[in-house]
């Protein structure tokens, strides 16, 4: 940096100057009175110019202020990820600022199904692509950014249901009579009348018959409604007084345990008035 100390004098004498307080790295020229140097030292420095003409002597104080250096933000490393297609995800990228500055995050390679949250570095989403991706996670501070690498794997489903499709977003009025199929997509073929209930085909019933089925369940539907634990199918006559918003989410369970859930907002909106004077 450089900083021109600028002084007369009446009888255009030769001037001499120096300083005191000058922040650490710099010095001032006796000659010209430039102050030069490289700052190293942050904080606040109370500066006092002196320039002589050899027989008087004038001084200014001013403050001077150094910022400390923007250090760049840190990536605290992430491990490889290994998952399955349908997994829901939920990973949390860590990263701090020397100076508590704000964070924006970004990353490239992401699986399918996945985006990360620009302000809290949250990587989530459901899994909808198989393959070995390698993500760079980059956290910036507006001046300065670091970045972090690694691979995620993801496997193809080895369970029964590929999928459990979302049927998106519902709107229904109260009263309203409703059927909604829940649809499944399944990973090896099977025929299309045993999808859901995967009997034996020995015929076997009972308890045995029925651990060979998908069970499906469903929480936060309008009140009214139902889902049939066997096929899937939601249906029911919605309640008179039930209008608003619902996060419905619907699980199908295979045999073996695992499952696969999906939520989808039902709107009901206020029951339709008939006409002819009906209510």
């Amino acid at each position: 940096m450089t900083l021109k100390v600028v002084a007369t004098d009446a009888d255009n004498d030769a001037l001499t100057f120096t300083a005191v307080g000058l922040p650490n790295g710099t010095a001032i020229d006796p000659n010209t009175g430039v102050i030069t140097g490289t700052l190293t030292t942050a904080g606040d420095y109370l500066v006092t110019v002196n320039v002589s003409d050899g027989a008087d002597i004038r001084s200014v104080i001013f403050s001077w202020f150094v910022r400390p250096v923007n250090g760049a933000p840190t990536v605290t490393p992430i491990p490889n990820q290994s998952n399955t297609v349908g997994d829901a995800i939920s990973l949390a990228v860590q990263a701090t600022d020397p100076e508590h500055d704000a964070l924006s995050y970004s990353a490239t390679g992401l699986p399918g199904g996945l985006s990360i949250n620009l302000t809290t570095g949250l990587i989530s989403g459901t899994l909808t692509a198989v393959g070995d991706f390698t993500l760079t996670v980059t956290v910036s501070d507006g001046s300065h950014s670091a970045s972090a690498s690694f691979q995620w794997h993801v496997a193809a489903q080895t369970g029964l249901v590929k999928e459990l499709k979302n049927p998106g977003p519902q709107q229904s009025h109260a009263g309203d009579t409703v059927e909604l199929q829940m649809g499944v997509v399944l990973n090896a073929p099977i025929t299309s009348a045993s999808i859901v209930r995967l009997s034996n085909d020995d015929g076997r019933s009972g308890s045995e018959g029925r651990s060979n089925r998908l069970q499906f369940n469903a929480s936060n539907l309008p009140p009214g409604l139902r889902i049939n634990r066997e096929t899937g199918t939601i249906r029911g006559h919605i309640d008179n007084d039930s209008a608003g918003v619902y996060d419905a989410t619907v699980t199908v369970r295979e045999p073996g345990g695992r499952q696969l859930s999906q939520t989808f907002s039902w709107t009901v909106l206020p029951r339709e008035r008939r006409s002819g004077g009906g209510q």
